[in-house]
């Protein structure tokens, strides 16, 4: 098996070469650098694919490496740490087969093995942002893909359009907020189907009221809304939740046994520890910053 290890320092002696020394050809400076080590079992299509890839997207490279060493212009950078950089950053963005943590950490080695004794830590900071901003970066892309195809299914006319209320209930009296047990068993914010000729608002009040027995809730403003597609019993749906923070000054509680399992009332730091599902604690986190604009705002009049 090819020593990748090997690979990447003869890959990192030609960049530099070549950074030193503008005016030779890569191939040349690949085709004498890999005759050295003829002996040695080199992955040669790994060396000519990162050092012809840096070279050819040198400026994109460069870029995100200015991005993440904004302090550090490039031409202030030493030529084997700016080397080590390159290299890694191309292996990041361009090399989907190499982990990004192995390609930090052989450029951390190689670091401390060529050069300063300041090398390793600053590649290793460097290549920590360039890491983040990768990630950041798909994160984004995703987002968007996702909101593209959710154009596409909330357009299709094969696809049930479902729309459903719901929210968070905050009883001041108690300083605590409601959460209730789904039939999957899992802490959730109540919310239901909406009826003909209802609004979002007078759905959430009803529904709360029909799952936890509340009779006096009214709502306070709207939180956001929460939008999915799922598949049930072959039909696909794309379901719209509109959530709003809502008030009371109830305290009992009388869960219906059909729609839920549980109701309870939650201190705020209980109420986040135990809520299941990502998207409804983002909405419950809205609630409370909600919660405590109001509690400023009465505290000044």
């Amino acid at each position: 098996m090819p020593n990748r290890h090997l690979s990447r320092t003869i890959a990192m002696q030609t960049l530099y070469e070549w950074d030193f020394q503008k005016n030779l050809k890569v191939d040349d400076i690949i085709s004498r650098n890999e005759k050295f080590f003829e002996n040695e079992d080199v992955d040669k299509k790994y060396i000519s694919s990162v050092v012809q890839g840096v070279v050819n997207k040198i400026k994109d490279i460069d870029g995100k490496i200015q991005d993440a060493a904004k302090q550090w212009p490039l031409e202030q950078i030493p030529i084997l740490d700016k080397t080590l950089l390159r290299l890694s950053c191309f292996e990041l963005f361009y090399l989907d087969e190499i982990p990004a943590k192995v390609a930090i950490n052989e450029a951390v080695e190689l670091g401390k093995s060529f050069g300063s004794e300041n090398t390793s830590k600053f590649i290793n900071g460097v290549l920590g942002t360039l890491y983040k901003i990768k990630f950041k970066d798909i994160g984004k892309e995703i987002e968007a893909q996702w909101k593209i195809l959710q154009e596409k299914i909330r357009k299709s006319q094969k696809v049930k359009k479902q729309i459903s209320a719901g929210g968070v209930v905050y009883n001041r009296h108690i300083d605590k907020f409601l959460l209730i047990k789904d039939s999957y068993g899992r802490w959730a914010l109540p919310k239901g189907k909406m009826e003909q000729e209802e609004t979002p608002e007078q759905t959430a009040i009803r529904e709360i009221g029909e799952e936890t027995g509340l009779k006096n809730t009214s709502v306070v403003c709207k939180l956001g809304k929460i939008e999915y597609y799922f598949r049930l019993k072959n039909q696909a749906i794309f379901k719209t939740v509109h959530n709003f923070l809502l008030k009371t000054t109830e305290e009992k509680l009388t869960p219906d046994a059909k729609e839920i399992k549980d109701a309870v009332w939650l201190d705020k730091n209980e109420a986040l520890k135990k809520i299941a599902y990502k998207n409804a604690k983002k909405i419950l986190e809205n609630a409370l910053v909600a919660v405590e604009k109001e509690k400023q705002n009465n505290a000044q009049k």
